[in-house]
C-alpha cells in the first residue's frame, strides 16, 4: 500500500514497524498528538509509516489506523534491517526536515515543533530530545548530551553510546549521511544508532538538544534488538570516525612512530 499526495511542506515523521502490533496503535496515536501541536505553530506534517518485514496484525493497524492522510505515506519493505527501513522511509519523505522514531515509542507532544525551530535556527546539526524516559521491562530518567552546551565530547564516543535512535536533521543530511546497514547475525557489527551518531561526528555536524522536550523510550524483555546485540557482543563498524585523518584534521591526533 502506497498512500501519497506529492511534497507537503515542512516536516516528515518516519516511523519503522515490525512486529509492535497494538503498541503500534498507540504510538500512532502518539505521532497524531505531536502533528496537531506542530500545526498549530504552522508546521505541516507528514507520515512516513515504513512496515519492514511487518506480521499482519501490525500491518492492518498501521494501514488502518485513523490517523493516517492523504498526504501520509506507508511503505512496505523487506530490508530486515533497521538502518535500510529508515533510509527507505527518508527516501519517500516529503518535508524539508526528517525525524526518525520507532513503532514503539512516545514523544512529548512538543517534539516536532521544536525540533523544527532548532534546524530552522541552525540547519547543520542533528537534534535529539533532552530527556530520555526508559519504560517497560526497565525504568529510568536521564538527559542526552548537548554538543553545542560542552558536553558529549569525540573521545568519549569511542566508548559510549551517548544518543539514542529519535532524532531530526535535514533531510539533505540524511541523504548525505544515510544509516549503514548492520546485518549483526552474519557481521557481528552492530549498534545501528550508534554508528550513524559516529558518522554524523565524522560529516563535521553536532549532536544537540531541545529543551522541555522527551523520547519515551520501550525496554522490551522478550529478546529484542539490543538485548541479542549484548548476548552477541557485537563491536560497531569500522568508519570515517574512527580513521587517523579524521583525527588529525581536528587536530585531536598525535603521530607517533
Amino acid at each position: 500500500m502506497l498512500v501519497d499526495s506529492g511534497r507537503v511542506g515542512t516536516a516528515s515523521l518516519v516511523m519503522t514497524f515490525h512486529a509492535e502490533g497494538v503498541l503500534a496503535q498507540w504510538s500512532l496515536y502518539g505521532f497524531e498528538r505531536m502533528r496537531l501541536q506542530a500545526e498549530q505553530q504552522g508546521i505541516s506534517v507528514q507520515l512516513v509509516a515504513v512496515l519492514d518485514n511487518v506480521d499482519s496484525q501490525t500491518r492492518r493497524i498501521v494501514e488502518d489506523h485513523p490517523v493516517v492522510r492523504v498526504c501520509d505515506r506507508i511503505l512496505v519493505t523487506a530490508h530486515g534491517d533497521p538502518g535500510l527501513a529508515r533510509n527507505a522511509g527518508i527516501a519517500a519523505a516529503s518535508g524539508h526536515y526528517v525525524g526518525i522514531l520507532d513503532g514503539d515509542d512516545y514523544c512529548s507532544a512538543n517534539w516536532i515543533s521544536a525540533a523544527v525551530g532548532v534546524l530552522r535556527e541552525n540547519p547543520q546539526v542533528v537534534v535529539h530530545t533532552d530527556y530520555l524516559v526508559v519504560f517497560g521491562a526497565t525504568w529510568g530518567l536521564g538527559r542526552q548530551s548537548n554538543q553545542l552546551a560542552g558536553e558529549g565530547d569525540r573521545e568519549s564516543c569511542f566508548k559510549f553510546h551517548l544518543w539514542v535512535s529519535t532524532v531530526f536533521a535535514s533531510r539533505d543530511f540524511f541523504l548525505r549521511c544515510p544509516y549503514r546497514a548492520t546485518r549483526m547475525a552474519a557481521s557481528g557489527f552492530g549498534y545501528e544508532d550508534w554508528d550513524w551518531s559516529l558518522a554524523v561526528l565524522a560529516e563535521g555536524a553536532l549532536h544537540v538538544t531541545v529543551p522541555t522536550t522527551a523520547l519515551f523510550y520501550r525496554q522490551k524483555d522478550d529478546g529484542s534488538r539490543q538485548q541479542a546485540a549484548e548476548s552477541q557482543q557485537v563491536v560497531v563498524a569500522p568508519g570515517p570516525f574512527f580513521s587517523a585523518e579524521f583525527w588529525m584534521q581536528r587536530g585531536q591526533y598525535e603521530h607517533r612512530d
